[in-house]
């Protein structure tokens, strides 16, 4: 097969790009993310966890961070499972010294549970709650204006569709492609710049630039429904980028609520003081305590 652009081997056949011209196609589809959501001049803190995802996405914002005005800098958090966070936190410190930015490393074995610690309780929801909270709280820190994460046009779409099934709205409204920034909280801001790329394209990007990452999956992964849901969902590119843009319309916010805040009133939490839409303490600090 040729690349339809210049007839050189190609080597993405979906859409019959050969090397120069996919990295281009994917250089693109990031810009393009950047330009609609009008993310310049800001500072990002990018979370990698050593997967395909977060690994492509750091390498390609950096390319782009001097002609977008971006201050970057990276975040791993060692979630202490065995071998697999090894592994992950190697390929972070590969990707910082690649890039030259900043990595922050959160280990869990300063905090008094780690996602270990739920392996008998379906681990996937308290360990994205514990990655979702430090994202933020580093990023509040550490004076970032936005955390970006390696989500991409596979995860959002099986999400979406997952959300329109199981009902929930407010999840839906919630899982918009950038989140402004909440100071007053104690929010950062949120970005997903491979909004508009495959999990295969990110894989390919990284197999063509020579990327480090982990092909791995989490060992406690394997029981976790959207992943089982994610399989099941088999649509073409096209229809998963259609969906989408038809829920963007969806995720407009209501008239006087603000953007994110539809699932509750958000308040700060009164054990540690970030934003939380429970009456009582926050969901991160009842894992720590083990009320849940």
């Amino acid at each position: 097969m040729r690349c339809k652009l210049c007839r050189q081997k190609a080597v993405y056949a979906p859409l019959r790009f050969c090397k120069e011209h996919f990295l281009a196609y994917y250089e693109k589809k990031v810009r393009r993310y950047l330009e609609s959501t009008h993310t310049r001049n800001t500072s990002i803190l990018i979370g990698v966890s050593g997967g395909k995802d977060s690994s492509a996405l750091a390498e390609v914002l950096a390319g782009l961070a001097e002609e977008y005005g971006l201050k970057l800098g990276l975040l791993c958090i060692d979630l202490r499972i065995p071998d697999y966070s090894d592994k992950g936190t190697a390929v972070a410190r590969t990707i910082a010294k690649r890039t030259g930015l900043k990595l922050h490393i959160v280990d869990m074995r300063d905090w008094p549970r780690a996602t270990p610690d739920f392996a008998n309780k379906k681990p996937c929801g308290p360990c994205g709650t514990l990655k979702r909270y430090l994202l933020n709280k580093v990023a509040v820190e550490e004076g970032y204006a936005f955390v970006a994460t390696g989500h991409n046009l596979d995860d959002e779409f099986s999400s979406a569709l997952h959300n329109l099934f199981q009902r929930n709205v407010g999840q839906l409204r919630r899982s918009q492609k950038k989140l402004p920034p909440r100071p007053e909280l104690k929010l950062a801001g949120r970005v997903k710049p491979l909004y508009y790329l495959t999990e295969k394209e990110n894989r390919l990007f990284c197999l063509l630039r020579g990327i480090p990452h982990d092909a791995d999956e989490c060992p406690y992964s394997m029981d976790n429904p959207q992943l089982s849901f994610k399989k099941r969902a088999v649509f073409g590119r096209d229809e998963k980028r259609n969906l989408l843009k038809s829920i963007e319309q969806l995720q407009r916010p209501a008239p006087d609520i603000p953007v994110g805040e539809e699932a509750g009133s958000l308040h700060a939490c009164p054990s540690c003081g970030y934003a939380t839409t429970s009456k009582d303490a926050c969901v991160f600090c009842k894992l720590m305590t083990g009320e849940r």
